[in-house]
């Protein structure tokens, strides 16, 4: 198999007329903030540059963007953020524009140029060698040059599972040269191993198209399961979350086959009915080594409608008024921290898609919640917060008193920036952390 390629077709007066609005706002400066973050303790925070990846609306361009803690604008590309990653040096990985006729994976520098591509439809996310979660963590250096892992969506009709086409997850692995790797590994083949019961396969049968809406792709990474002899754990082995499913599965790396899953049910007679029932999850990992709470899995929890096999087939579930990210121990499913706001808060934590939380080395968690569906329909909202669930920084995002919607949020520690450039002047990690 040689490079894959996606293409998206846009119609003439739809792309005119965007390319146009997005041409003027790119025009004016990009996240005009009108104050700074709500709540920003700077003794408690993990102070450092946050790396968010907007989706992009008729009204606001894809882009992607370095904000300091103050919500200062440090640097910014035209890239769709679904998501974006930062690496050691200033380069980000992204996607281009939706606006885009030709799609591709692409490596830019610190200057929006690129210098790596992949001509091929990257969905939802992707990992560079060396690091299992693509984010900060002691000792998980991103390899130069290094195989990239990702996901992607390929067309099928698979008469066992539904008569309507599918919008089937594929995953592949490239060389830096483009070259594929030989691994590859599709949804469809392992229908059968994510837990559905009949009335869910019945109602996927009904709907076919994107029926996983798988949204994360990790590694295991190192940890200490696979150290006292557990296989499932390889740190090799990869982490799929499913948004539509209610599942998040590991697979064996070498034969492709579920070897580790919770959901898509999370009924008492289930061994992970302590962790409860997810709806709609995003961005389930494994923390890494290195980190407080390594080992342990991470997963923002949407509380949105979703699942297979109710009443009208999907949604099964009608959704929670709340959102949550839930830490638990991946081999007794026991939960050892959880963090959703309080219920009489004025910013009640709820989005109804996407979101994310990062482990912070000083114990805090980074959390992405892009919409906010009460005081502020639509609105992205970066928040920190530490173990004991105080927030020691909050900041929402807009496009010139417009919302915008991050996909992923990423706090970067300030070495990994060019050589020279630290504008706030914040101490690198390596300083604050300690041996």
């Amino acid at each position: 198999m040689g490079r894959k390629k996606g293409r998206v077709k846009i119609g003439p007066r739809w792309s005119i007329g965007v390319l146009a609005l997005w041409m003027g706002l790119w025009m004016r400066p990009v996240l005009a903030l009108e104050a700074g973050p709500l709540v920003y303790d700077p003794n408690r925070a993990m102070n450092g540059y946050t790396l968010a990846g907007t989706v992009g609306s008729v009204t606001t361009p894809p882009v992607v963007v370095l904000l300091d803690m103050a919500g200062n604008l440090v640097n910014q590309w035209m890239a769709t953020g679904i998501p974006a990653k930062f690496l050691p040096g200033g380069r980000i990985l992204a996607r281009t524009s939706l606006a885009s006729e030709e799609i591709a994976f692409v490596e830019l520098d610190w200057n929006g140029h690129t210098v790596w591509s992949l001509p091929i439809f990257m969905d939802h996310d992707f990992e560079r060698e060396g690091n299992p979660v693509g984010y900060y963590a002691p000792g998980a250096d991103f390899v130069a040059n290094g195989k990239t892992l990702l996901m992607t969506l390929e067309e099928r009709t698979v008469p066992s599972i539904s008569p309507f086409p599918l919008q089937d997850p594929v995953l592949y692995e490239f060389f830096y040269d483009g070259a594929w790797t030989g691994f590859m590994w599709r949804g469809s083949d392992h229908f059968e191993e994510f837990g559905f019961d009949d009335a869910a396969k019945a109602a996927i049968a009904e709907r076919g198209g994107d029926y996983l809406h798988m949204n994360t792709v990790s590694l295991v990474g190192p940890n200490e399961w696979y150290e006292q002899g557990d296989a499932r754990f390889h740190p090799e082995n990869i982490i799929l979350c499913s948004r539509h499913g209610n599942f998040v599965v590991i697979i064996d790396r070498a034969t492709g086959a579920v070897v580790w899953r919770i959901g898509p049910e999370f009924r008492k007679d289930q061994p992970e009915h302590p962790i409860g029932q997810l709806l709609g999850p995003h961005h389930a990992h494994i923390i890494p080594k290195g980190l407080p709470g390594a080992g342990h899995m991470l997963i923002f929890d949407n509380g949105a409608p979703s699942g297979y096999g109710g009443f009208g087939g999907y949604p099964k579930y009608p959704g929670r008024r709340y959102s949550r990210v839930v830490e638990f121990d991946p081999t007794t499913f026991r939960v050892v921290w959880e963090y959703r706001a309080d219920r009489k808060s004025e910013t009640p934590f709820k989005s109804m898609a996407m979101g994310s939380a990062q482990r912070l080395p000083n114990g805090n968690t980074l959390i992405t919640f892009p919409n906010q569906v009460s005081t502020y329909p639509e609105q992205g909202r970066l928040v920190e917060v530490t173990a004991g669930g105080a927030v020691v920084w909050d900041l929402w995002l807009q496009w010139n008193q417009v919302p915008v919607t991050p996909y992923r949020a990423y706090r970067v520690p300030p070495e990994w920036l060019p050589a020279g450039i630290n504008p706030a002047g914040y101490l690198p990690w390596s300083q604050t952390l300690g041996p």
